[in-house]
């Protein structure tokens, strides 16, 4: 028996050399393959999650607008593109869907793509940051980012934020990093930094909260090599040379689109909110924190552990090592200024940048008070985390940080990361993808009630309804265009966020509808009573009830035909 065992183990350990053997002759081969099978599954699952919460967005106004905005009908009208983060980077792209046919496929695939573009241009220049070596882990925790994080989809997809713009931003702190450098610049270079600042202004002018998000850290930790070293060099001036005309340039930007009337932004450059009374700072330091563990895809409040969440607890560890990166990162870079290294040395720049970037990103949500609101006299959530959606692109980088400056010398330990991580993502497939199959199921929106709403408009031959925001667009889009929409301007309000000037004209022998929902989001829309729409609109032919769109509240339609309809406000706003 001895004799037999000693056999098995001889010929186990001489399989082993044989298939480290074999590992080290093709470990090019395999290397390739690892790399190929995780771009691979980053592309997969980052679709599928995508895939899932486009479902949710396609009955929400926010997400489906826009396109309408620039749709047929363009000239001659202005579109209010209100707010601060009006994505002028999308509008071609908004201007050609908005003439080709839209509908639920072409949105799917423009949602799915833009999140892709995103994830894969991110990681791109993650990877020129730190180098091929780290290449593989850098993939996978993206992979695994994208696919936990239902949070950090919904703050991604189309319109409703900044997707395309944080590997922009990213990419101008890079143009930053090569000024710094003094060395002189290719023809090559020279065409992409100009194309990479251009883009960068661009985003700017359509989001402010980027000056604060790259412009203020990228000045910050300018100010702090001019203190520690006591040194402002040439390529120093250039940067802030550069900073200042992206800044100005945004802001000329804006001011000439707007008196182009043709499209009309938000003429406020910085944010609106104020600093919260100490008194709710830490609600809304505690609030935000949630939002970005959620963000993180590591929201394990009421979770108990388990094979099927595995990775939530993954991401909550690997989140912990990447904030404690970060803070190291700034207390090496303050040690090197002080020692007067160049500001430029090793990418060290673009790195301490994006750290500053995340704490001051935090801090400017937590003080602004963007995640909080007053109901009833207390302090909930809004669902605001959006607006710090650029937090779980930078963390990472404090991640990848540490695995190269702690632990380079152990290469087995980032093939343990990858491993475990991989191993984390295949158990907890079945919890997480229950999970996007919910919420694109159960989103606030009801699809059904939508369906209902089109289906009595349709009964009794309505082509165009005057309605509110959140009603609009889903109408139109998912009566496959065949019903208009006009946005109500009754009571004597402005024109209301995102719309256009004149969406449709009345035309002889076609029924109209007023679509009323007093409740939910719409509540704001319809503050005027009955009486009063009568007097504005006239009385109708028909009032017909139906459930509304948004949880427990329902829907007036009250339908007109031409000749009684000679009461209705003119749509042209004047």
């Amino acid at each position: 028996m001895d004799k037999l065992y000693d056999i098995c183990v001889k010929e186990l350990l001489l399989l082993v050399k044989k298939i480290h053997k074999w590992s080290i002759q093709h470990k090019d081969h395999i290397y390739n393959a690892l790399l190929a099978t995780s771009i691979i599954l980053l592309l997969v699952l980052t679709t599928y999650a995508a895939y899932h919460t486009s479902i949710a967005d396609s009955t929400d106004a926010d997400a489906l607008v826009s396109t309408y905005l620039f749709g047929p009908g363009l000239i001659g009208h202005t579109v209010h593109l209100i707010y601060n983060h009006s994505v002028i980077l999308m509008i071609p792209l908004l201007f050609i869907q908005g003439h080709l046919p839209y509908h639920y496929t072409s949105f799917m695939l423009v949602n799915i793509g833009l999140v892709v573009l995103t994830v894969v241009a991110w990681v791109y220049l993650l990877i020129k940051l730190f180098g091929r070596k780290y290449e593989i882990p850098i993939i996978i925790l993206f992979t695994g980012l994208l696919f936990t994080s239902v949070s950090l989809n919904f703050s991604i997809v189309y319109i409703a934020i900044r997707n395309i713009e944080y590997p922009i931003a990213l990419w101008f702190v890079f143009i930053i990093n090569r000024l710094l450098s003094n060395n002189k610049y290719s023809r090559k270079e020279l065409v992409l930094s100009f194309l990479g600042a251009f883009l960068f202004c661009l985003a700017l002018a359509g989001d402010s909260l980027l000056k604060y998000a790259i412009l203020l850290p990228i000045g910050l930790v300018l100010g702090w090599y001019w203190i520690q070293a006591e040194n402002f060099t040439k390529g120093m001036l250039k940067a802030l040379i550069l900073v200042l005309t992206v800044d100005f340039g945004a802001l000329l930007l804006k001011l000439l689109l707007n008196a182009s009337k043709i499209i009309s932004l938000d003429k406020n450059y910085l944010p609106t909110a104020k600093i919260l009374p100490y008194n709710s700072l830490w609600s809304s330091i505690t609030i935000a924190f949630r939002q970005l563990i959620s963000l993180q895809g590591a929201n394990i409040f009421g979770q108990i552990p388990n094979i099927h969440n595995l990775y939530l607890f993954i991401n909550l560890f690997i989140f912990i090592l990447s904030i404690v990166g970060l803070v190291l990162i700034l207390i090496k870079t303050n040690q090197k200024y002080r020692k007067k290294s160049d500001i430029a040395d090793s990418k060290n720049f673009i790195i301490t940048v994006m750290s500053v970037v995340f704490f001051v990103l935090f801090s400017v949500y937590v003080l602004s008070g963007l995640g909080l609101t007053k109901v009833n006299g207390h302090l909930v959530s809004n669902g605001s985390s959006r607006y710090i959606s650029f937090l779980p692109f930078i963390s990472f980088i404090g991640f990848i940080w540490l695995l190269k400056n702690y632990y380079k010398d152990y290469r087995n330990l980032v093939y343990l990361t990858v491993a475990i991580l991989l191993f984390g993502i295949i158990t907890s497939f079945p919890t997480i993808s229950s999970t996007y199959k919910l919420v694109s199921q159960s989103n606030q929106y009801s699809r059904t009630s939508l369906n209902t709403i089109i289906s009595v408009l349709k009964k009794n031959d309505v082509h165009e309804v005057v309605t509110d925001y959140w009603y609009g667009p889903p109408i139109k889009f998912w009566s496959h265009n065949t019903i208009n929409f006009a946005q109500e301007i009754g009571c004597d309000q402005p024109l209301p966020f995102n719309t256009r000037q004149d969406w449709f004209k009345p035309q002889p022998n076609i029924k109209s509808a007023l679509v009323v929902d007093r409740g939910g989001f719409n509540l704001g829309y319809w503050a005027c009573p009955n009486s009063q729409l009568i007097s504005i609109y006239g009385s109708p032919i028909k009032k017909i009830i139906v459930p509304g769109i948004y949880p427990n509240t329902h829907v007036t339609i009250w339908i007109y035909n031409y000749d009684v309809r000679q009461k209705l406000l003119p749509l042209k706003h004047e």
